[in-house]
């Protein structure tokens, strides 16, 4: 940031704003250090940026970093550890892989259905089969449904064929810290109403206490 040494900070972009908070919070060069979502609302790059900065810190300075975030693929890279909160309580706390392996267990699948005449009837029928516990409406044709059991990718399409569901295509994918954030919570890590909430309460008391992961 010397290039700008001269310029004030109110005429910065939220990057150039965040990239000032981090270094403000490593002026004195701590042992801990406690970044609140850090790349919240910033560009690929600035985002990026931050990220690279973040593992650099930990691994080349030893700086332990505990970071707040609602992106899951950011917790997912960046953490050796992660906290899930859910409504300001700890919903699971491990290791990423270990997040995934005891929320997943063996017999748990995750489906991304694409059917080209996709009706809420027939989204409401796959929600009512024993073997699914979650059901994502992606776009208006695309489903994302958290399953178990052997038989359950059978079930899922046989209940869409018998409603003369039309299926372009069905994947069977590995589950990600989002898939087990809306298992453990019923809900994406990044709801607007989360959110909103989230805003509200902050600029109520002017402190940015994180959570969401």
């Amino acid at each position: 940031m010397s290039k700008w040494r001269n310029t004030r900070v109110g005429d910065f972009s939220t990057g150039m704003r965040q990239k000032i908070n981090v270094i403000r919070g490593l002026l004195h060069m701590p042992e801990v250090l406690f970044l609140d979502e850090p790349t919240l609302g910033l560009d690929p790059q600035s985002s990026l940026d931050i990220r690279e900065l973040t593992e650099r810190l930990n691994k080349e300075q030893g700086i332990t970093v505990i970071l707040t975030t609602h992106y899951m693929d950011e917790a997912d890279r960046l953490s050796d550890r992660i906290a899930m909160i859910d409504h300001g309580k700890i919903a699971a706390l491990d290791t990423p892989s270990q997040l995934k392996t005891k929320v997943a267990g063996s017999n748990m699948r995750i489906l991304n259905l694409t059917v080209s005449n996709l009706t809420p009837e027939m989204v409401s029928k796959i929600q009512s089969l024993k073997c699914v516990s979650q059901v994502l409406t992606e776009t208006s044709k695309d489903l994302k449904i958290i399953t178990s059991g052997e038989r359950s990718v059978d079930d899922v399409i046989d209940t869409v064929r018998s409603n003369d569901g039309k299926i372009d295509s069905i994947k069977n994918i590995e589950p990600t810290l989002e898939d087990v954030f809306l298992k453990i919570t019923g809900r994406r890590a990044e709801e607007k109403t989360t959110r909103e909430e989230y805003r509200e309460s902050t600029q109520q008391s002017r402190h940015r206490w994180g959570g969401g992961f």
